[in-house]
């Protein structure tokens, strides 16, 4: 139930839909686009991956592919995507995947605060080849 109405509904409601990651038909992590805003015409990606399958270059690969399809097809301007910082394996995927760092804030996480960081690429830097 909450994945239709999570998921199946995002395109109506202008978020567009998310990507499940199979591997040898078995999902094993999602990538998504899971906040639109209009008002700078952006998106914020946000990614999970079954423990098994880190350090295997699965991840970038996913996250390079929704970077391209969100500057080719979506036509946004920036894409936003953040890492609790306790979480060292997701920031080498973003720096990796040409985000640069824009700032830090506390989010709460299961009842813990956490330090978390913020990147971006902007569509500039996408085109101009600066990644």
């Amino acid at each position: 139930y909450a994945f239709d109405n999570y998921f199946l509904l995002r395109p109506q409601n202008g978020i567009p839909a998310g990507y499940a990651i199979v591997l040898g038909g078995k999902m094993i992590g999602l990538i998504d686009y899971h906040t639109y805003y209009p008002e700078i015409n952006a998106v914020e990606i946000g990614y999970v991956l079954n423990r098994h399958y880190w350090n295997k270059g699965i991840m970038t690969m996913c996250l390079k592919k929704c970077v391209e399809i969100a500057f080719k097809h979506l036509e946004v301007n920036k894409i936003l995507i953040s890492h609790a910082n306790n979480n060292i394996a997701s920031q080498k995927v973003i720096l990796k995947s040409g985000f640069k760092y824009e700032s830090q804030k506390i989010i709460n996480i299961k009842g813990e605060d956490l330090l978390s960081s913020s990147y971006s690429i902007h569509r500039f830097e996408y085109e101009g080849g600066l990644l």
